[in-house]
């Protein structure tokens, strides 16, 4: 995700794209430093977001259709990243909505989105890579559905508020999944089991529908 020697747009004066229904890859570089940029369509049926799309933008809210498969991901060795820092460093991106059928979050897709305070991971998510969310430093609660299978290194890595994960599965189900102890992952987080929200929505006031068991890490 390194700022140097690489395409830039920071002179910009996009507002907002609605990109057009044919599309279906968002290419490398392809809004990066679009500082004015604040929100994007990005419409069903763009099933790529190539590396660094729209990092250091100024994207406050993104919606990322379920055609989309995966946003970021990397070889079994860590040393081929396909799709990284997709919207790494947008200090103004406070709301993401993932659309169920995204399988994959990795490759620090969200790496240092510093405003972010809530997501709701979709049931169709399998992964959440490596620093998928690392350095989100606002940060604060996390719905993961029970189709989570593995939770690479640092994907929460420095994410200093996250105190508190509500799982859509059971204990059991939370403990057969393959955690990364790297980057103290999860130190000091709060896992709440058997999660259930209505439309798998947040309620504004943090509060919780239902935390029947939780476990702390």
């Amino acid at each position: 995700c390194s700022h140097n020697s690489q395409p830039s747009h920071n002179d910009s004066k996009i507002k907002s794209v609605k990109i057009e229904a044919k599309l279906t890859k968002i290419g490398n570089y392809a809004f990066r430093e679009c500082l004015l940029l604040e929100t994007v369509n990005i419409p069903y049926g763009v099933k790529e977001i190539d590396s660094f799309a729209f990092n250091y933008s100024g994207l406050k809210t993104v919606t990322i259709p379920g055609s989309v498969k995966k946003l970021g991901y990397a070889s079994a060795d860590l040393e081929v990243v396909v799709g990284e820092c997709i919207f790494a460093f947008n200090e103004n991106l406070e709301t993401v909505i993932i659309e169920n059928g995204v399988e994959e979050i990795g490759g620090a897709a969200f790496f240092d989105a510093r405003a972010i305070k809530n997501v709701v991971i979709p049931n169709s998510v399998k992964t959440l890579g490596v620093a998928a969310f690392g350095n989100c430093i606002s940060l604060e609660s996390l719905v993961i559905p029970a189709s989570v299978t593995r939770i690479d290194a640092g994907a929460f890595y420095d994410c200093v508020k996250l105190t508190d994960i509500y799982y859509k599965g059971s204990q059991e189900q939370w403990n057969e999944i393959e955690i990364s102890e790297e980057f103290h992952n999860l130190d000091g987080i709060t896992v709440h089991y058997n999660y259930a929200a209505v439309d798998d929505i947040l309620p504004e006031d943090g509060q919780i529908i239902r935390t029947p068991s939780t476990d702390t890490i």
